[in-house]
């Protein structure tokens, strides 16, 4: 009240400039007081910068710990894939292993110490024709690569890694399936009778094709199965088998005569009791079985050591369900050592016993999408609890993984 009275007694000049002072300060103390209000309304999160930081760090470039790779068997991941993983093979003495990258890279990484801080690689682009799979020649300077082609023709390739200079391309295949169609898979073999390496090439389609390192075709098959989903060759390059969209799947002989020289790629033998296609294959270490898993539900063991030349059939050593729900199969097995098989369904990887199909270890988040490729090490290499049987497997996350094998089997 005594404010105001003091005010009245102003005349109309000081007044105006009071009311503007007041005016003035009360629209500064709104400003100041209504400013950590707003920034208090703001929801929590991370700045632009941050998501885009943390989406590097997804994009397969971990090297160690890995959130998703929690399972004691995990020994590292590789660094530098910046896209989908489609294949990947590991050298004849088990040392080298070669990635296929859609980011149209062949990496080869130095693992003769898997846990090093800093693992070597060298790599090569093949910008103009993109990669679908890769697969070791003779020994571990030679990586053939299964090439996209130009507008999907798959061609096949061998690269030279060998010195400290730019890989060098010493073969170039182009449009190497009838129809110019596009790859599935490469597999290959370091030796045969022959005294080279053998090299078996997948379409998506019918198409199956075998070839010497030295880029010379051996043989052309037509696997009457629709589409093939999986296609490989025994280590010794005796056998190629595929499996396809019939139930049977069928191996062929690449054949040698006592001499040495080569006389044929021909039907072999077949291996009948699937009630469905059959997504993936494998040869056991031995040669003597093989492992299969169909959409019907099972898996089955075959002696394929047989006198198949005289009629007699390969045989089922063990057809047993498969341990996923209802409607999956598995679409990636690699049998390894100590009766062990490693199998692939999504994201995830089982062990599984030869002996029973039983599974012994499972990693439900081994990828952070579908594993598109897994194959084991022929020789023991240094793991985080000491000397062990590896298995590497590719994803769609852009990720290649390196795994311990389980403790042995008894």
């Amino acid at each position: 009240m005594a404010f105001l009275a003091e005010f009245l007694a102003l005349s109309a000049p000081s007044q105006a400039v009071v009311l503007l002072v007041i005016g003035t300060a009360a629209w500064i103390v709104t400003r100041v007081d209504t400013t950590p209000r707003q920034v208090q309304q703001q929801p929590k999160g991370v700045s632009l910068k941050q998501l885009q930081r943390e989406a590097a760090k997804g994009k397969g470039h971990h090297h160690g710990a890995d959130k998703h790779a929690s399972s004691k068997l995990f020994i590292t991941g590789l660094r530098g894939h910046t896209a989908e993983v489609t294949g990947l093979s590991w050298s004849p003495d088990g040392e080298s292993l070669a990635t296929a990258c859609d980011d149209r890279t062949v990496r080869v990484f130095d693992l003769r110490d898997p846990t090093a801080k800093s693992i070597p690689c060298r790599k090569k682009e093949l910008l103009r024709c993109g990669v679908q799979d890769v697969a070791f020649g003779d020994d571990a300077q030679h990586v053939a690569v299964l090439t996209k082609g130009m507008v999907n023709a798959a061609g096949l390739m061998m690269l030279n890694f060998a010195g400290t200079k730019e890989p060098a391309e010493e073969w170039n295949l182009e449009g190497i399936f009838n129809g110019k169609l596009p790859g599935l898979c490469l597999a290959s073999a370091s030796s045969s009778k022959g005294g080279y390496g053998v090299l078996a090439a997948s379409s998506n389609k019918t198409d199956l094709r075998v070839f010497n390192t030295l880029g010379r075709q051996l043989g052309q098959m037509d696997t009457g199965g629709l589409n093939n989903y999986m296609a490989t060759i025994s280590r010794d390059g005796r056998w190629v088998a595929a499996g396809t969209f019939t139930s049977d799947v069928k191996l062929y002989e690449v054949q040698f005569d006592r001499t040495g020289q080569f006389t044929g790629v021909k039907m072999g033998m077949s291996l009948k009791g699937h009630k469905s296609k059959v997504f993936c294959i494998d040869f056991s270490p031995d040669l003597t079985k093989m492992v299969t898993a169909s959409g019907d539900g099972l898996l089955k063991i075959w002696n394929i050591a047989v006198r198949f030349h005289m009629d007699e059939d390969p045989k089922v050593l063990l057809s047993t369900g498969l341990s996923l729900l209802p409607g999956k199969c598995y679409s990636r097995l690699a049998w390894g050592p100590e009766n062990l098989i490693a199998a692939a369904c999504g994201s995830m990887l089982h062990f599984l016993d030869c002996r029973t199909g039983e599974v012994v270890e499972r990693i439900d988040e081994a990828h952070d999408a579908a594993i598109t490729s897994l194959e084991w090490s022929t020789s023991k290499l240094r793991g985080p609890h000491g000397p062990a049987h590896v298995l590497a497997t590719a994803g769609l996350d852009g990720r290649v993984r390196l795994w311990a094998a389980p403790q042995r089997l008894v």
